[in-house]
């Protein structure tokens, strides 16, 4: 019948759980966790070394408990509640101390942190290794947001090609000593629907 041209073709093919290393447990971070966790991933590596504040709490996961916890600590925590079988590794870091040992054991690393430039570090890193990664970030009090994805397989460009050099652009307010972006509010909801394209572009690049 006609209606069948416009039935959704279904892939038959299982879902490989890849080994995903998120770096970054904030606003998009910590929601990029949940989701991935929720849609079958059954590794992950998490990095931050920043602790819950009371700011966190009207954009991320985290609740009230777990105010001056490690951000890594806490998101363990609650990983672990909703998926008991994962496997959660916490590194409380800069993402500079990433080693070579953590990067060849991951199948994909999506970006959320708020380090540009040491993003750009890892990133040549990764593609050294033919290793994709997703980066999504929020700027301006969430009236904006930006996705990318890196596949050196597919020699696409690298983050730092893609992007430009740190303080390029209309990405927000820049601290250049550190390459930071400066905090600013932003808004739970644009945060959860940024996140989710990214999530869906991480798992496509892991099928």
């Amino acid at each position: 019948p006609a209606w069948a041209r416009y039935k959704p073709v279904r892939n038959a093919t299982p879902f490989v759980a890849p080994h995903v290393l998120l770096v970054g447990a904030g606003s998009v971070g910590s929601n990029a966790a949940e989701m991935l966790i929720r849609s079958g991933v059954r590794r992950l590596t998490l990095v931050d070394f920043d602790t819950v504040e009371p700011a966190n709490l009207s954009r991320t996961v985290y609740c009230g408990g777990d105010l001056g916890e490690l951000k890594t600590a806490a998101l363990t925590r609650r990983l672990a509640a909703i998926a008991p079988d994962v496997e959660l590794t916490a590194l409380s870091c800069p993402l500079q101390e990433l080693t070579g040992e953590v990067l060849d054991k991951v199948d994909l690393v999506f970006l959320a942190s708020d380090d540009m430039a040491g993003e750009g570090w890892l990133n040549h890193e990764l593609y050294v290794r033919g290793i994709p990664s997703v980066s999504v970030k929020m700027f301006a009090g969430a009236e904006g947001a930006e996705l990318a994805f890196v596949v050196p397989a597919r020699e696409t460009a690298c983050l730092r090609c893609m992007m430009g050099a740190v303080g390029s652009g209309a990405r927000g307010d820049v601290d250049y000593g550190t390459g930071r972006i400066n905090g600013s509010p932003a808004l739970g909801p644009d945060i959860v629907a940024a996140t989710a394209r990214g999530v869906k572009v991480a798992l496509a690049l892991t099928q």
